[in-house]
């Protein structure tokens, strides 16, 4: 047996060949349901086009993934280690942190601790990276728990999206401000505090987007990682990856995938910025 596993999910950014167990997340479009590495944001939107469904039964959402794949991913984990540590996206934007935190109830002999990340993506995919390389160290579960758990605040993201209607289902927000948004030319910004993605001001146009992320950016001191994801807006994303390191030098900017699952809750016409600040 080796140290402690390390088990996350399929929203993580993660650089290639980590040593960790990955659950797929599962999207439900059109009637089906398939899980979210079969597809991307792009494919996706295709798809929706295509099919010339307008109506909200139509729009792509996240469920649960299967508990037997869950199970499957959590005993192929305890083939290592009679110790995992499972670090999952929000449970605010996806129902798999239940999902493993039940499945793990079944399993004898191993002891599982199941960590709500409160983010998405490059957050995620920091605090699993921080987790294996203290498992490599030869930390035990509760040190990694405990250090991943003190990193969880220094993860921030802001979105961009056009897609109000999108948002009546992620945020909250109501049918009638959405149609009201939409006839007033209104594009919010979100951020995500406490791992629940919460419109912050509005936005009108693409000149101004580029200054407000940027802005957002640098109210941040410290910071150790950025990253832009994008779906349809190519030129703001490059202008944020080149305006970033001159306002923050030495900073390299991570260029980052729009995950489906992701996609499912902002709908496409989106920019996001993701900041990791150091520690202390």
């Amino acid at each position: 047996m080796q140290g402690t596993a390390i088990v996350t999910d399929s929203f993580a950014f993660l650089r290639t060949g980590l040593p960790v167990f990955t659950i797929p997340h599962r999207i439900r479009l059109l009637g089906q349901e398939v899980e979210d590495t079969e597809l991307t944001a792009d494919a996706m939107f295709d798809r929706l086009v295509r099919s010339g469904r307008r109506t909200s039964a139509a729009m792509p959402e996240v469920v649960p993934p299967k508990p037997d794949a869950v199970r499957a991913t959590l005993e192929l984990a305890a083939r290592e280690s009679r110790s995992i540590v499972a670090i999952h996206s929000s449970c605010m934007v996806s129902p798999i942190h239940q999902v493993v935190a039940s499945a793990s109830r079944d399993l004898a002999g191993v002891s599982v601790r199941v960590v709500d990340s409160r983010s998405v993506s490059l957050g995620l995919g920091f605090l699993v990276e921080t987790a294996a390389a203290a498992a490599a160290a030869g930390s035990g579960m509760n040190r990694i728990t405990r250090e991943v758990a003190g990193t969880v605040p220094r993860l921030f993201a802001s979105f961009f999206t056009e897609s109000l209607h999108y948002l009546e289902r992620s945020t909250g927000l109501t049918a009638s401000l959405s149609r009201l948004g939409s006839l007033l030319g209104i594009k919010p910004l979100l951020t995500m505090e406490e791992g629940r993605l919460i419109p912050i001001e509005k936005v009108c146009s693409r000149e101004q987007l580029a200054d407000t992320l940027c802005a957002h950016v640098l109210e941040y001191t410290q910071i150790e990682k950025i990253g832009v994801m994008h779906h349809a807006y190519a030129d703001v994303a490059t202008s944020l990856r080149e305006r970033l390191p001159r306002e923050i030098p030495g900073i390299r900017v991570v260029d980052l995938p729009y995950p489906p699952g992701l996609a499912a809750q902002l709908g496409p016409n989106v920019v996001g910025v993701l900041v990791v600040e150091g520690g202390l």
